[in-house]
């Protein structure tokens, strides 16, 4: 039961949020007739402590199904990138002669070195 009223509760939250997001975006609550009646009228029923709360039903029915389908659109999209050919520096410096890699670490290290030891000091770059 103590579960039970905290999953409620946050789903309450949530449908709040919801709402919320909907009023920050200025066009859209002028475009709904009543969209202050509704909103009060639907947390009202999202705070009703007996069955067939309105948290548990519009959670059930709408939020977790569109969390879910999000679920499934964020993995694919992360197996896309993991199939996706790496581009990075590491291929780069394998083709670097050695008098070219050795250029390249010092100017990265001088760089790195230079911008940490100038801080506060002003000697940044004059424009």
């Amino acid at each position: 039961q103590w579960y039970q009223r905290r999953v409620r509760g946050l789903a309450y939250w949530i449908i709040y949020s919801s709402f919320f997001l909907v009023e920050i975006s200025h066009g859209l609550t002028s475009k709904i007739p009543c969209y202050y009646t509704i909103k009060m009228a639907v947390l009202l029923w999202c705070m009703y402590p007996g069955a067939g709360n309105g948290a548990d039903v519009i959670y059930s029915s709408a939020i977790r199904p569109a969390l879910a389908l999000m679920d499934k659109y964020m993995a694919t999209a992360e197996d896309k990138k993991k199939a996706l050919p790496k581009s990075g520096m590491g291929e780069k410096k394998d083709s670097l002669s050695g008098d070219q890699l050795s250029a390249l670490n010092k100017m990265s290290r001088s760089s790195s070195r230079d911008s940490v030891g100038s801080m506060g000091k002003g000697k940044g770059p004059k424009y």
